[in-house]
């Protein structure tokens, strides 16, 4: 499995996607994706660096934050299928560095978030585009890398942070009623890289799923901290052990929480009904064959999640998204026993005692449109 894809989805309508991504040829652009097929691409801005964020205003309007061939931070803006470009800040250096910038929206204003690729050690802030401020400083050993979770009350930022041989997981908030960022909290520790990490915020808990490396085995560790005056961290929980995972994920789905990994061309999947406090036994749900499976951010209304997809005869599968299209739901958390629909058409699943299927039916889900 390949690593996670910097680009990102969009849900646009019922069977309409939109994909953002960038090439040395092209800059950035997006591609119009209807019922899974790419049927149409758009440049945005071609003169730009390779990174960009991507997200959505009040109003339901794209905005994309890029950085141009001359160093400077440039909102895009879809306003009624039409791009408007805004130059966020004009960098003053005696030469040009990649910059990581990314963002989020408090009380209609988009904050911004950036760090420079020649810099590893800071993350920098700005609210209103005029000044800046540090909102994170470390003795770092690689590149900062980070994550943004957001829900209507926290903005929580997943550092990814290593010194001195050690791995470190930390976690910082930002209070969106008080304007107040907190201390930075470390979540987790290793001696060895991480083979891979996924998140997802639902309420104020943030759900961790990490894949380690111990010896002569990986395991798959979660552990969840409550967001509060008083931040609680419990205790790690190991739900799977293989010499082999290539990948993790973890999302929430009408109210259950649910784990996936990949371990030997295996899609393996196990769920919780009381917030992570126990998991059912793994079951597995799809088997791949020669798949090239990557992660992808996807966005849909205010939320964005991780998910797994793959390309086949110009065609995006999100093939998960399937697996978790399920209307009816019954859990028996004595027996940790499952009664669900899915949709399995071509997909192979490995059946026992804890899974029966039921009749699929449609899911009903919150239509809206975007224009593109």
């Amino acid at each position: 499995m390949k690593e996670k894809s910097t680009d990102i989805l969009l849900k646009v309508g019922e069977e309409k996607l939109l994909r953002f991504s960038y090439s040395d040829e092209l800059g950035i652009y997006y591609e119009i994706i209807n019922k899974c097929k790419i049927i149409k691409r758009k440049i945005i801005f071609r003169n730009s660096f390779k990174y960009f964020f991507v997200t959505l205003d009040v109003n339901r309007n794209i905005n994309l934050v890029c950085q141009d061939e001359v160093g400077n931070i440039i909102l895009c803006i879809l306003i009624e299928g039409k791009w408007k470009y805004k130059i966020l800040f004009h960098m003053k250096y005696n030469f040009i560095t990649p910059i990581k910038a990314k963002g989020f929206f408090n009380k209609k204003e988009l904050k911004i978030l950036f760090n420079l690729d020649s810099d590893y050690k800071n993350i920098y802030y700005s609210d209103n585009y005029k000044s800046l401020s540090t909102i994170y400083n470390d003795n770092n050993d690689i590149d900062i890398d980070y994550d943004i979770l957001e829900n209507y009350k926290y903005v929580s930022l997943i550092i990814n942070s290593v010194s001195f041989n050690i791995y470190k997981l930390i976690i910082k908030n930002f209070n969106k009623d008080d304007n107040i960022w907190s201390n930075n909290e470390i979540i987790y520790i290793s001696r060895k890289d991480y083979i891979d990490k996924s998140y997802c915020l639902v309420n104020n808990k943030i759900h961790f799923l990490i894949v380690t490396q111990e010896e002569n085995e990986k395991l798959i560790v979660y552990k969840n901290i409550t967001l509060c005056e008083k931040e609680e961290l419990t205790r790690e929980t190991i739900i799977f052990n293989d010499e082999n995972i290539d990948s993790c994920l973890i999302i929430e789905s009408k109210e259950v929480l649910w784990t996936f990994w990949i371990s030997k061309n295996k899609l393996f999947g196990s769920y919780s009904v009381n917030e992570g406090e126990d998991f059912s036994s793994p079951l597995v749900y799809k088997i791949f064959k020669n798949e090239d499976v990557r992660k992808i951010k996807f966005i849909e209304g205010n939320k964005s999640r991780e998910v797994y997809f793959y390309e086949e005869d110009g065609k995006i599968r999100l093939f998960l998204e399937d697996i978790l299209k399920v209307n009816e739901v019954k859990f028996n958390i004595n027996y940790k026993s499952i009664s669900c629909g899915l949709d399995i058409k071509d997909e192979k699943i490995i059946d026992n005692d804890k899974i029966k299927k039921s009749k699929e039916f449609e899911d009903k889900q919150r239509k809206y449109t975007i224009n593109y």
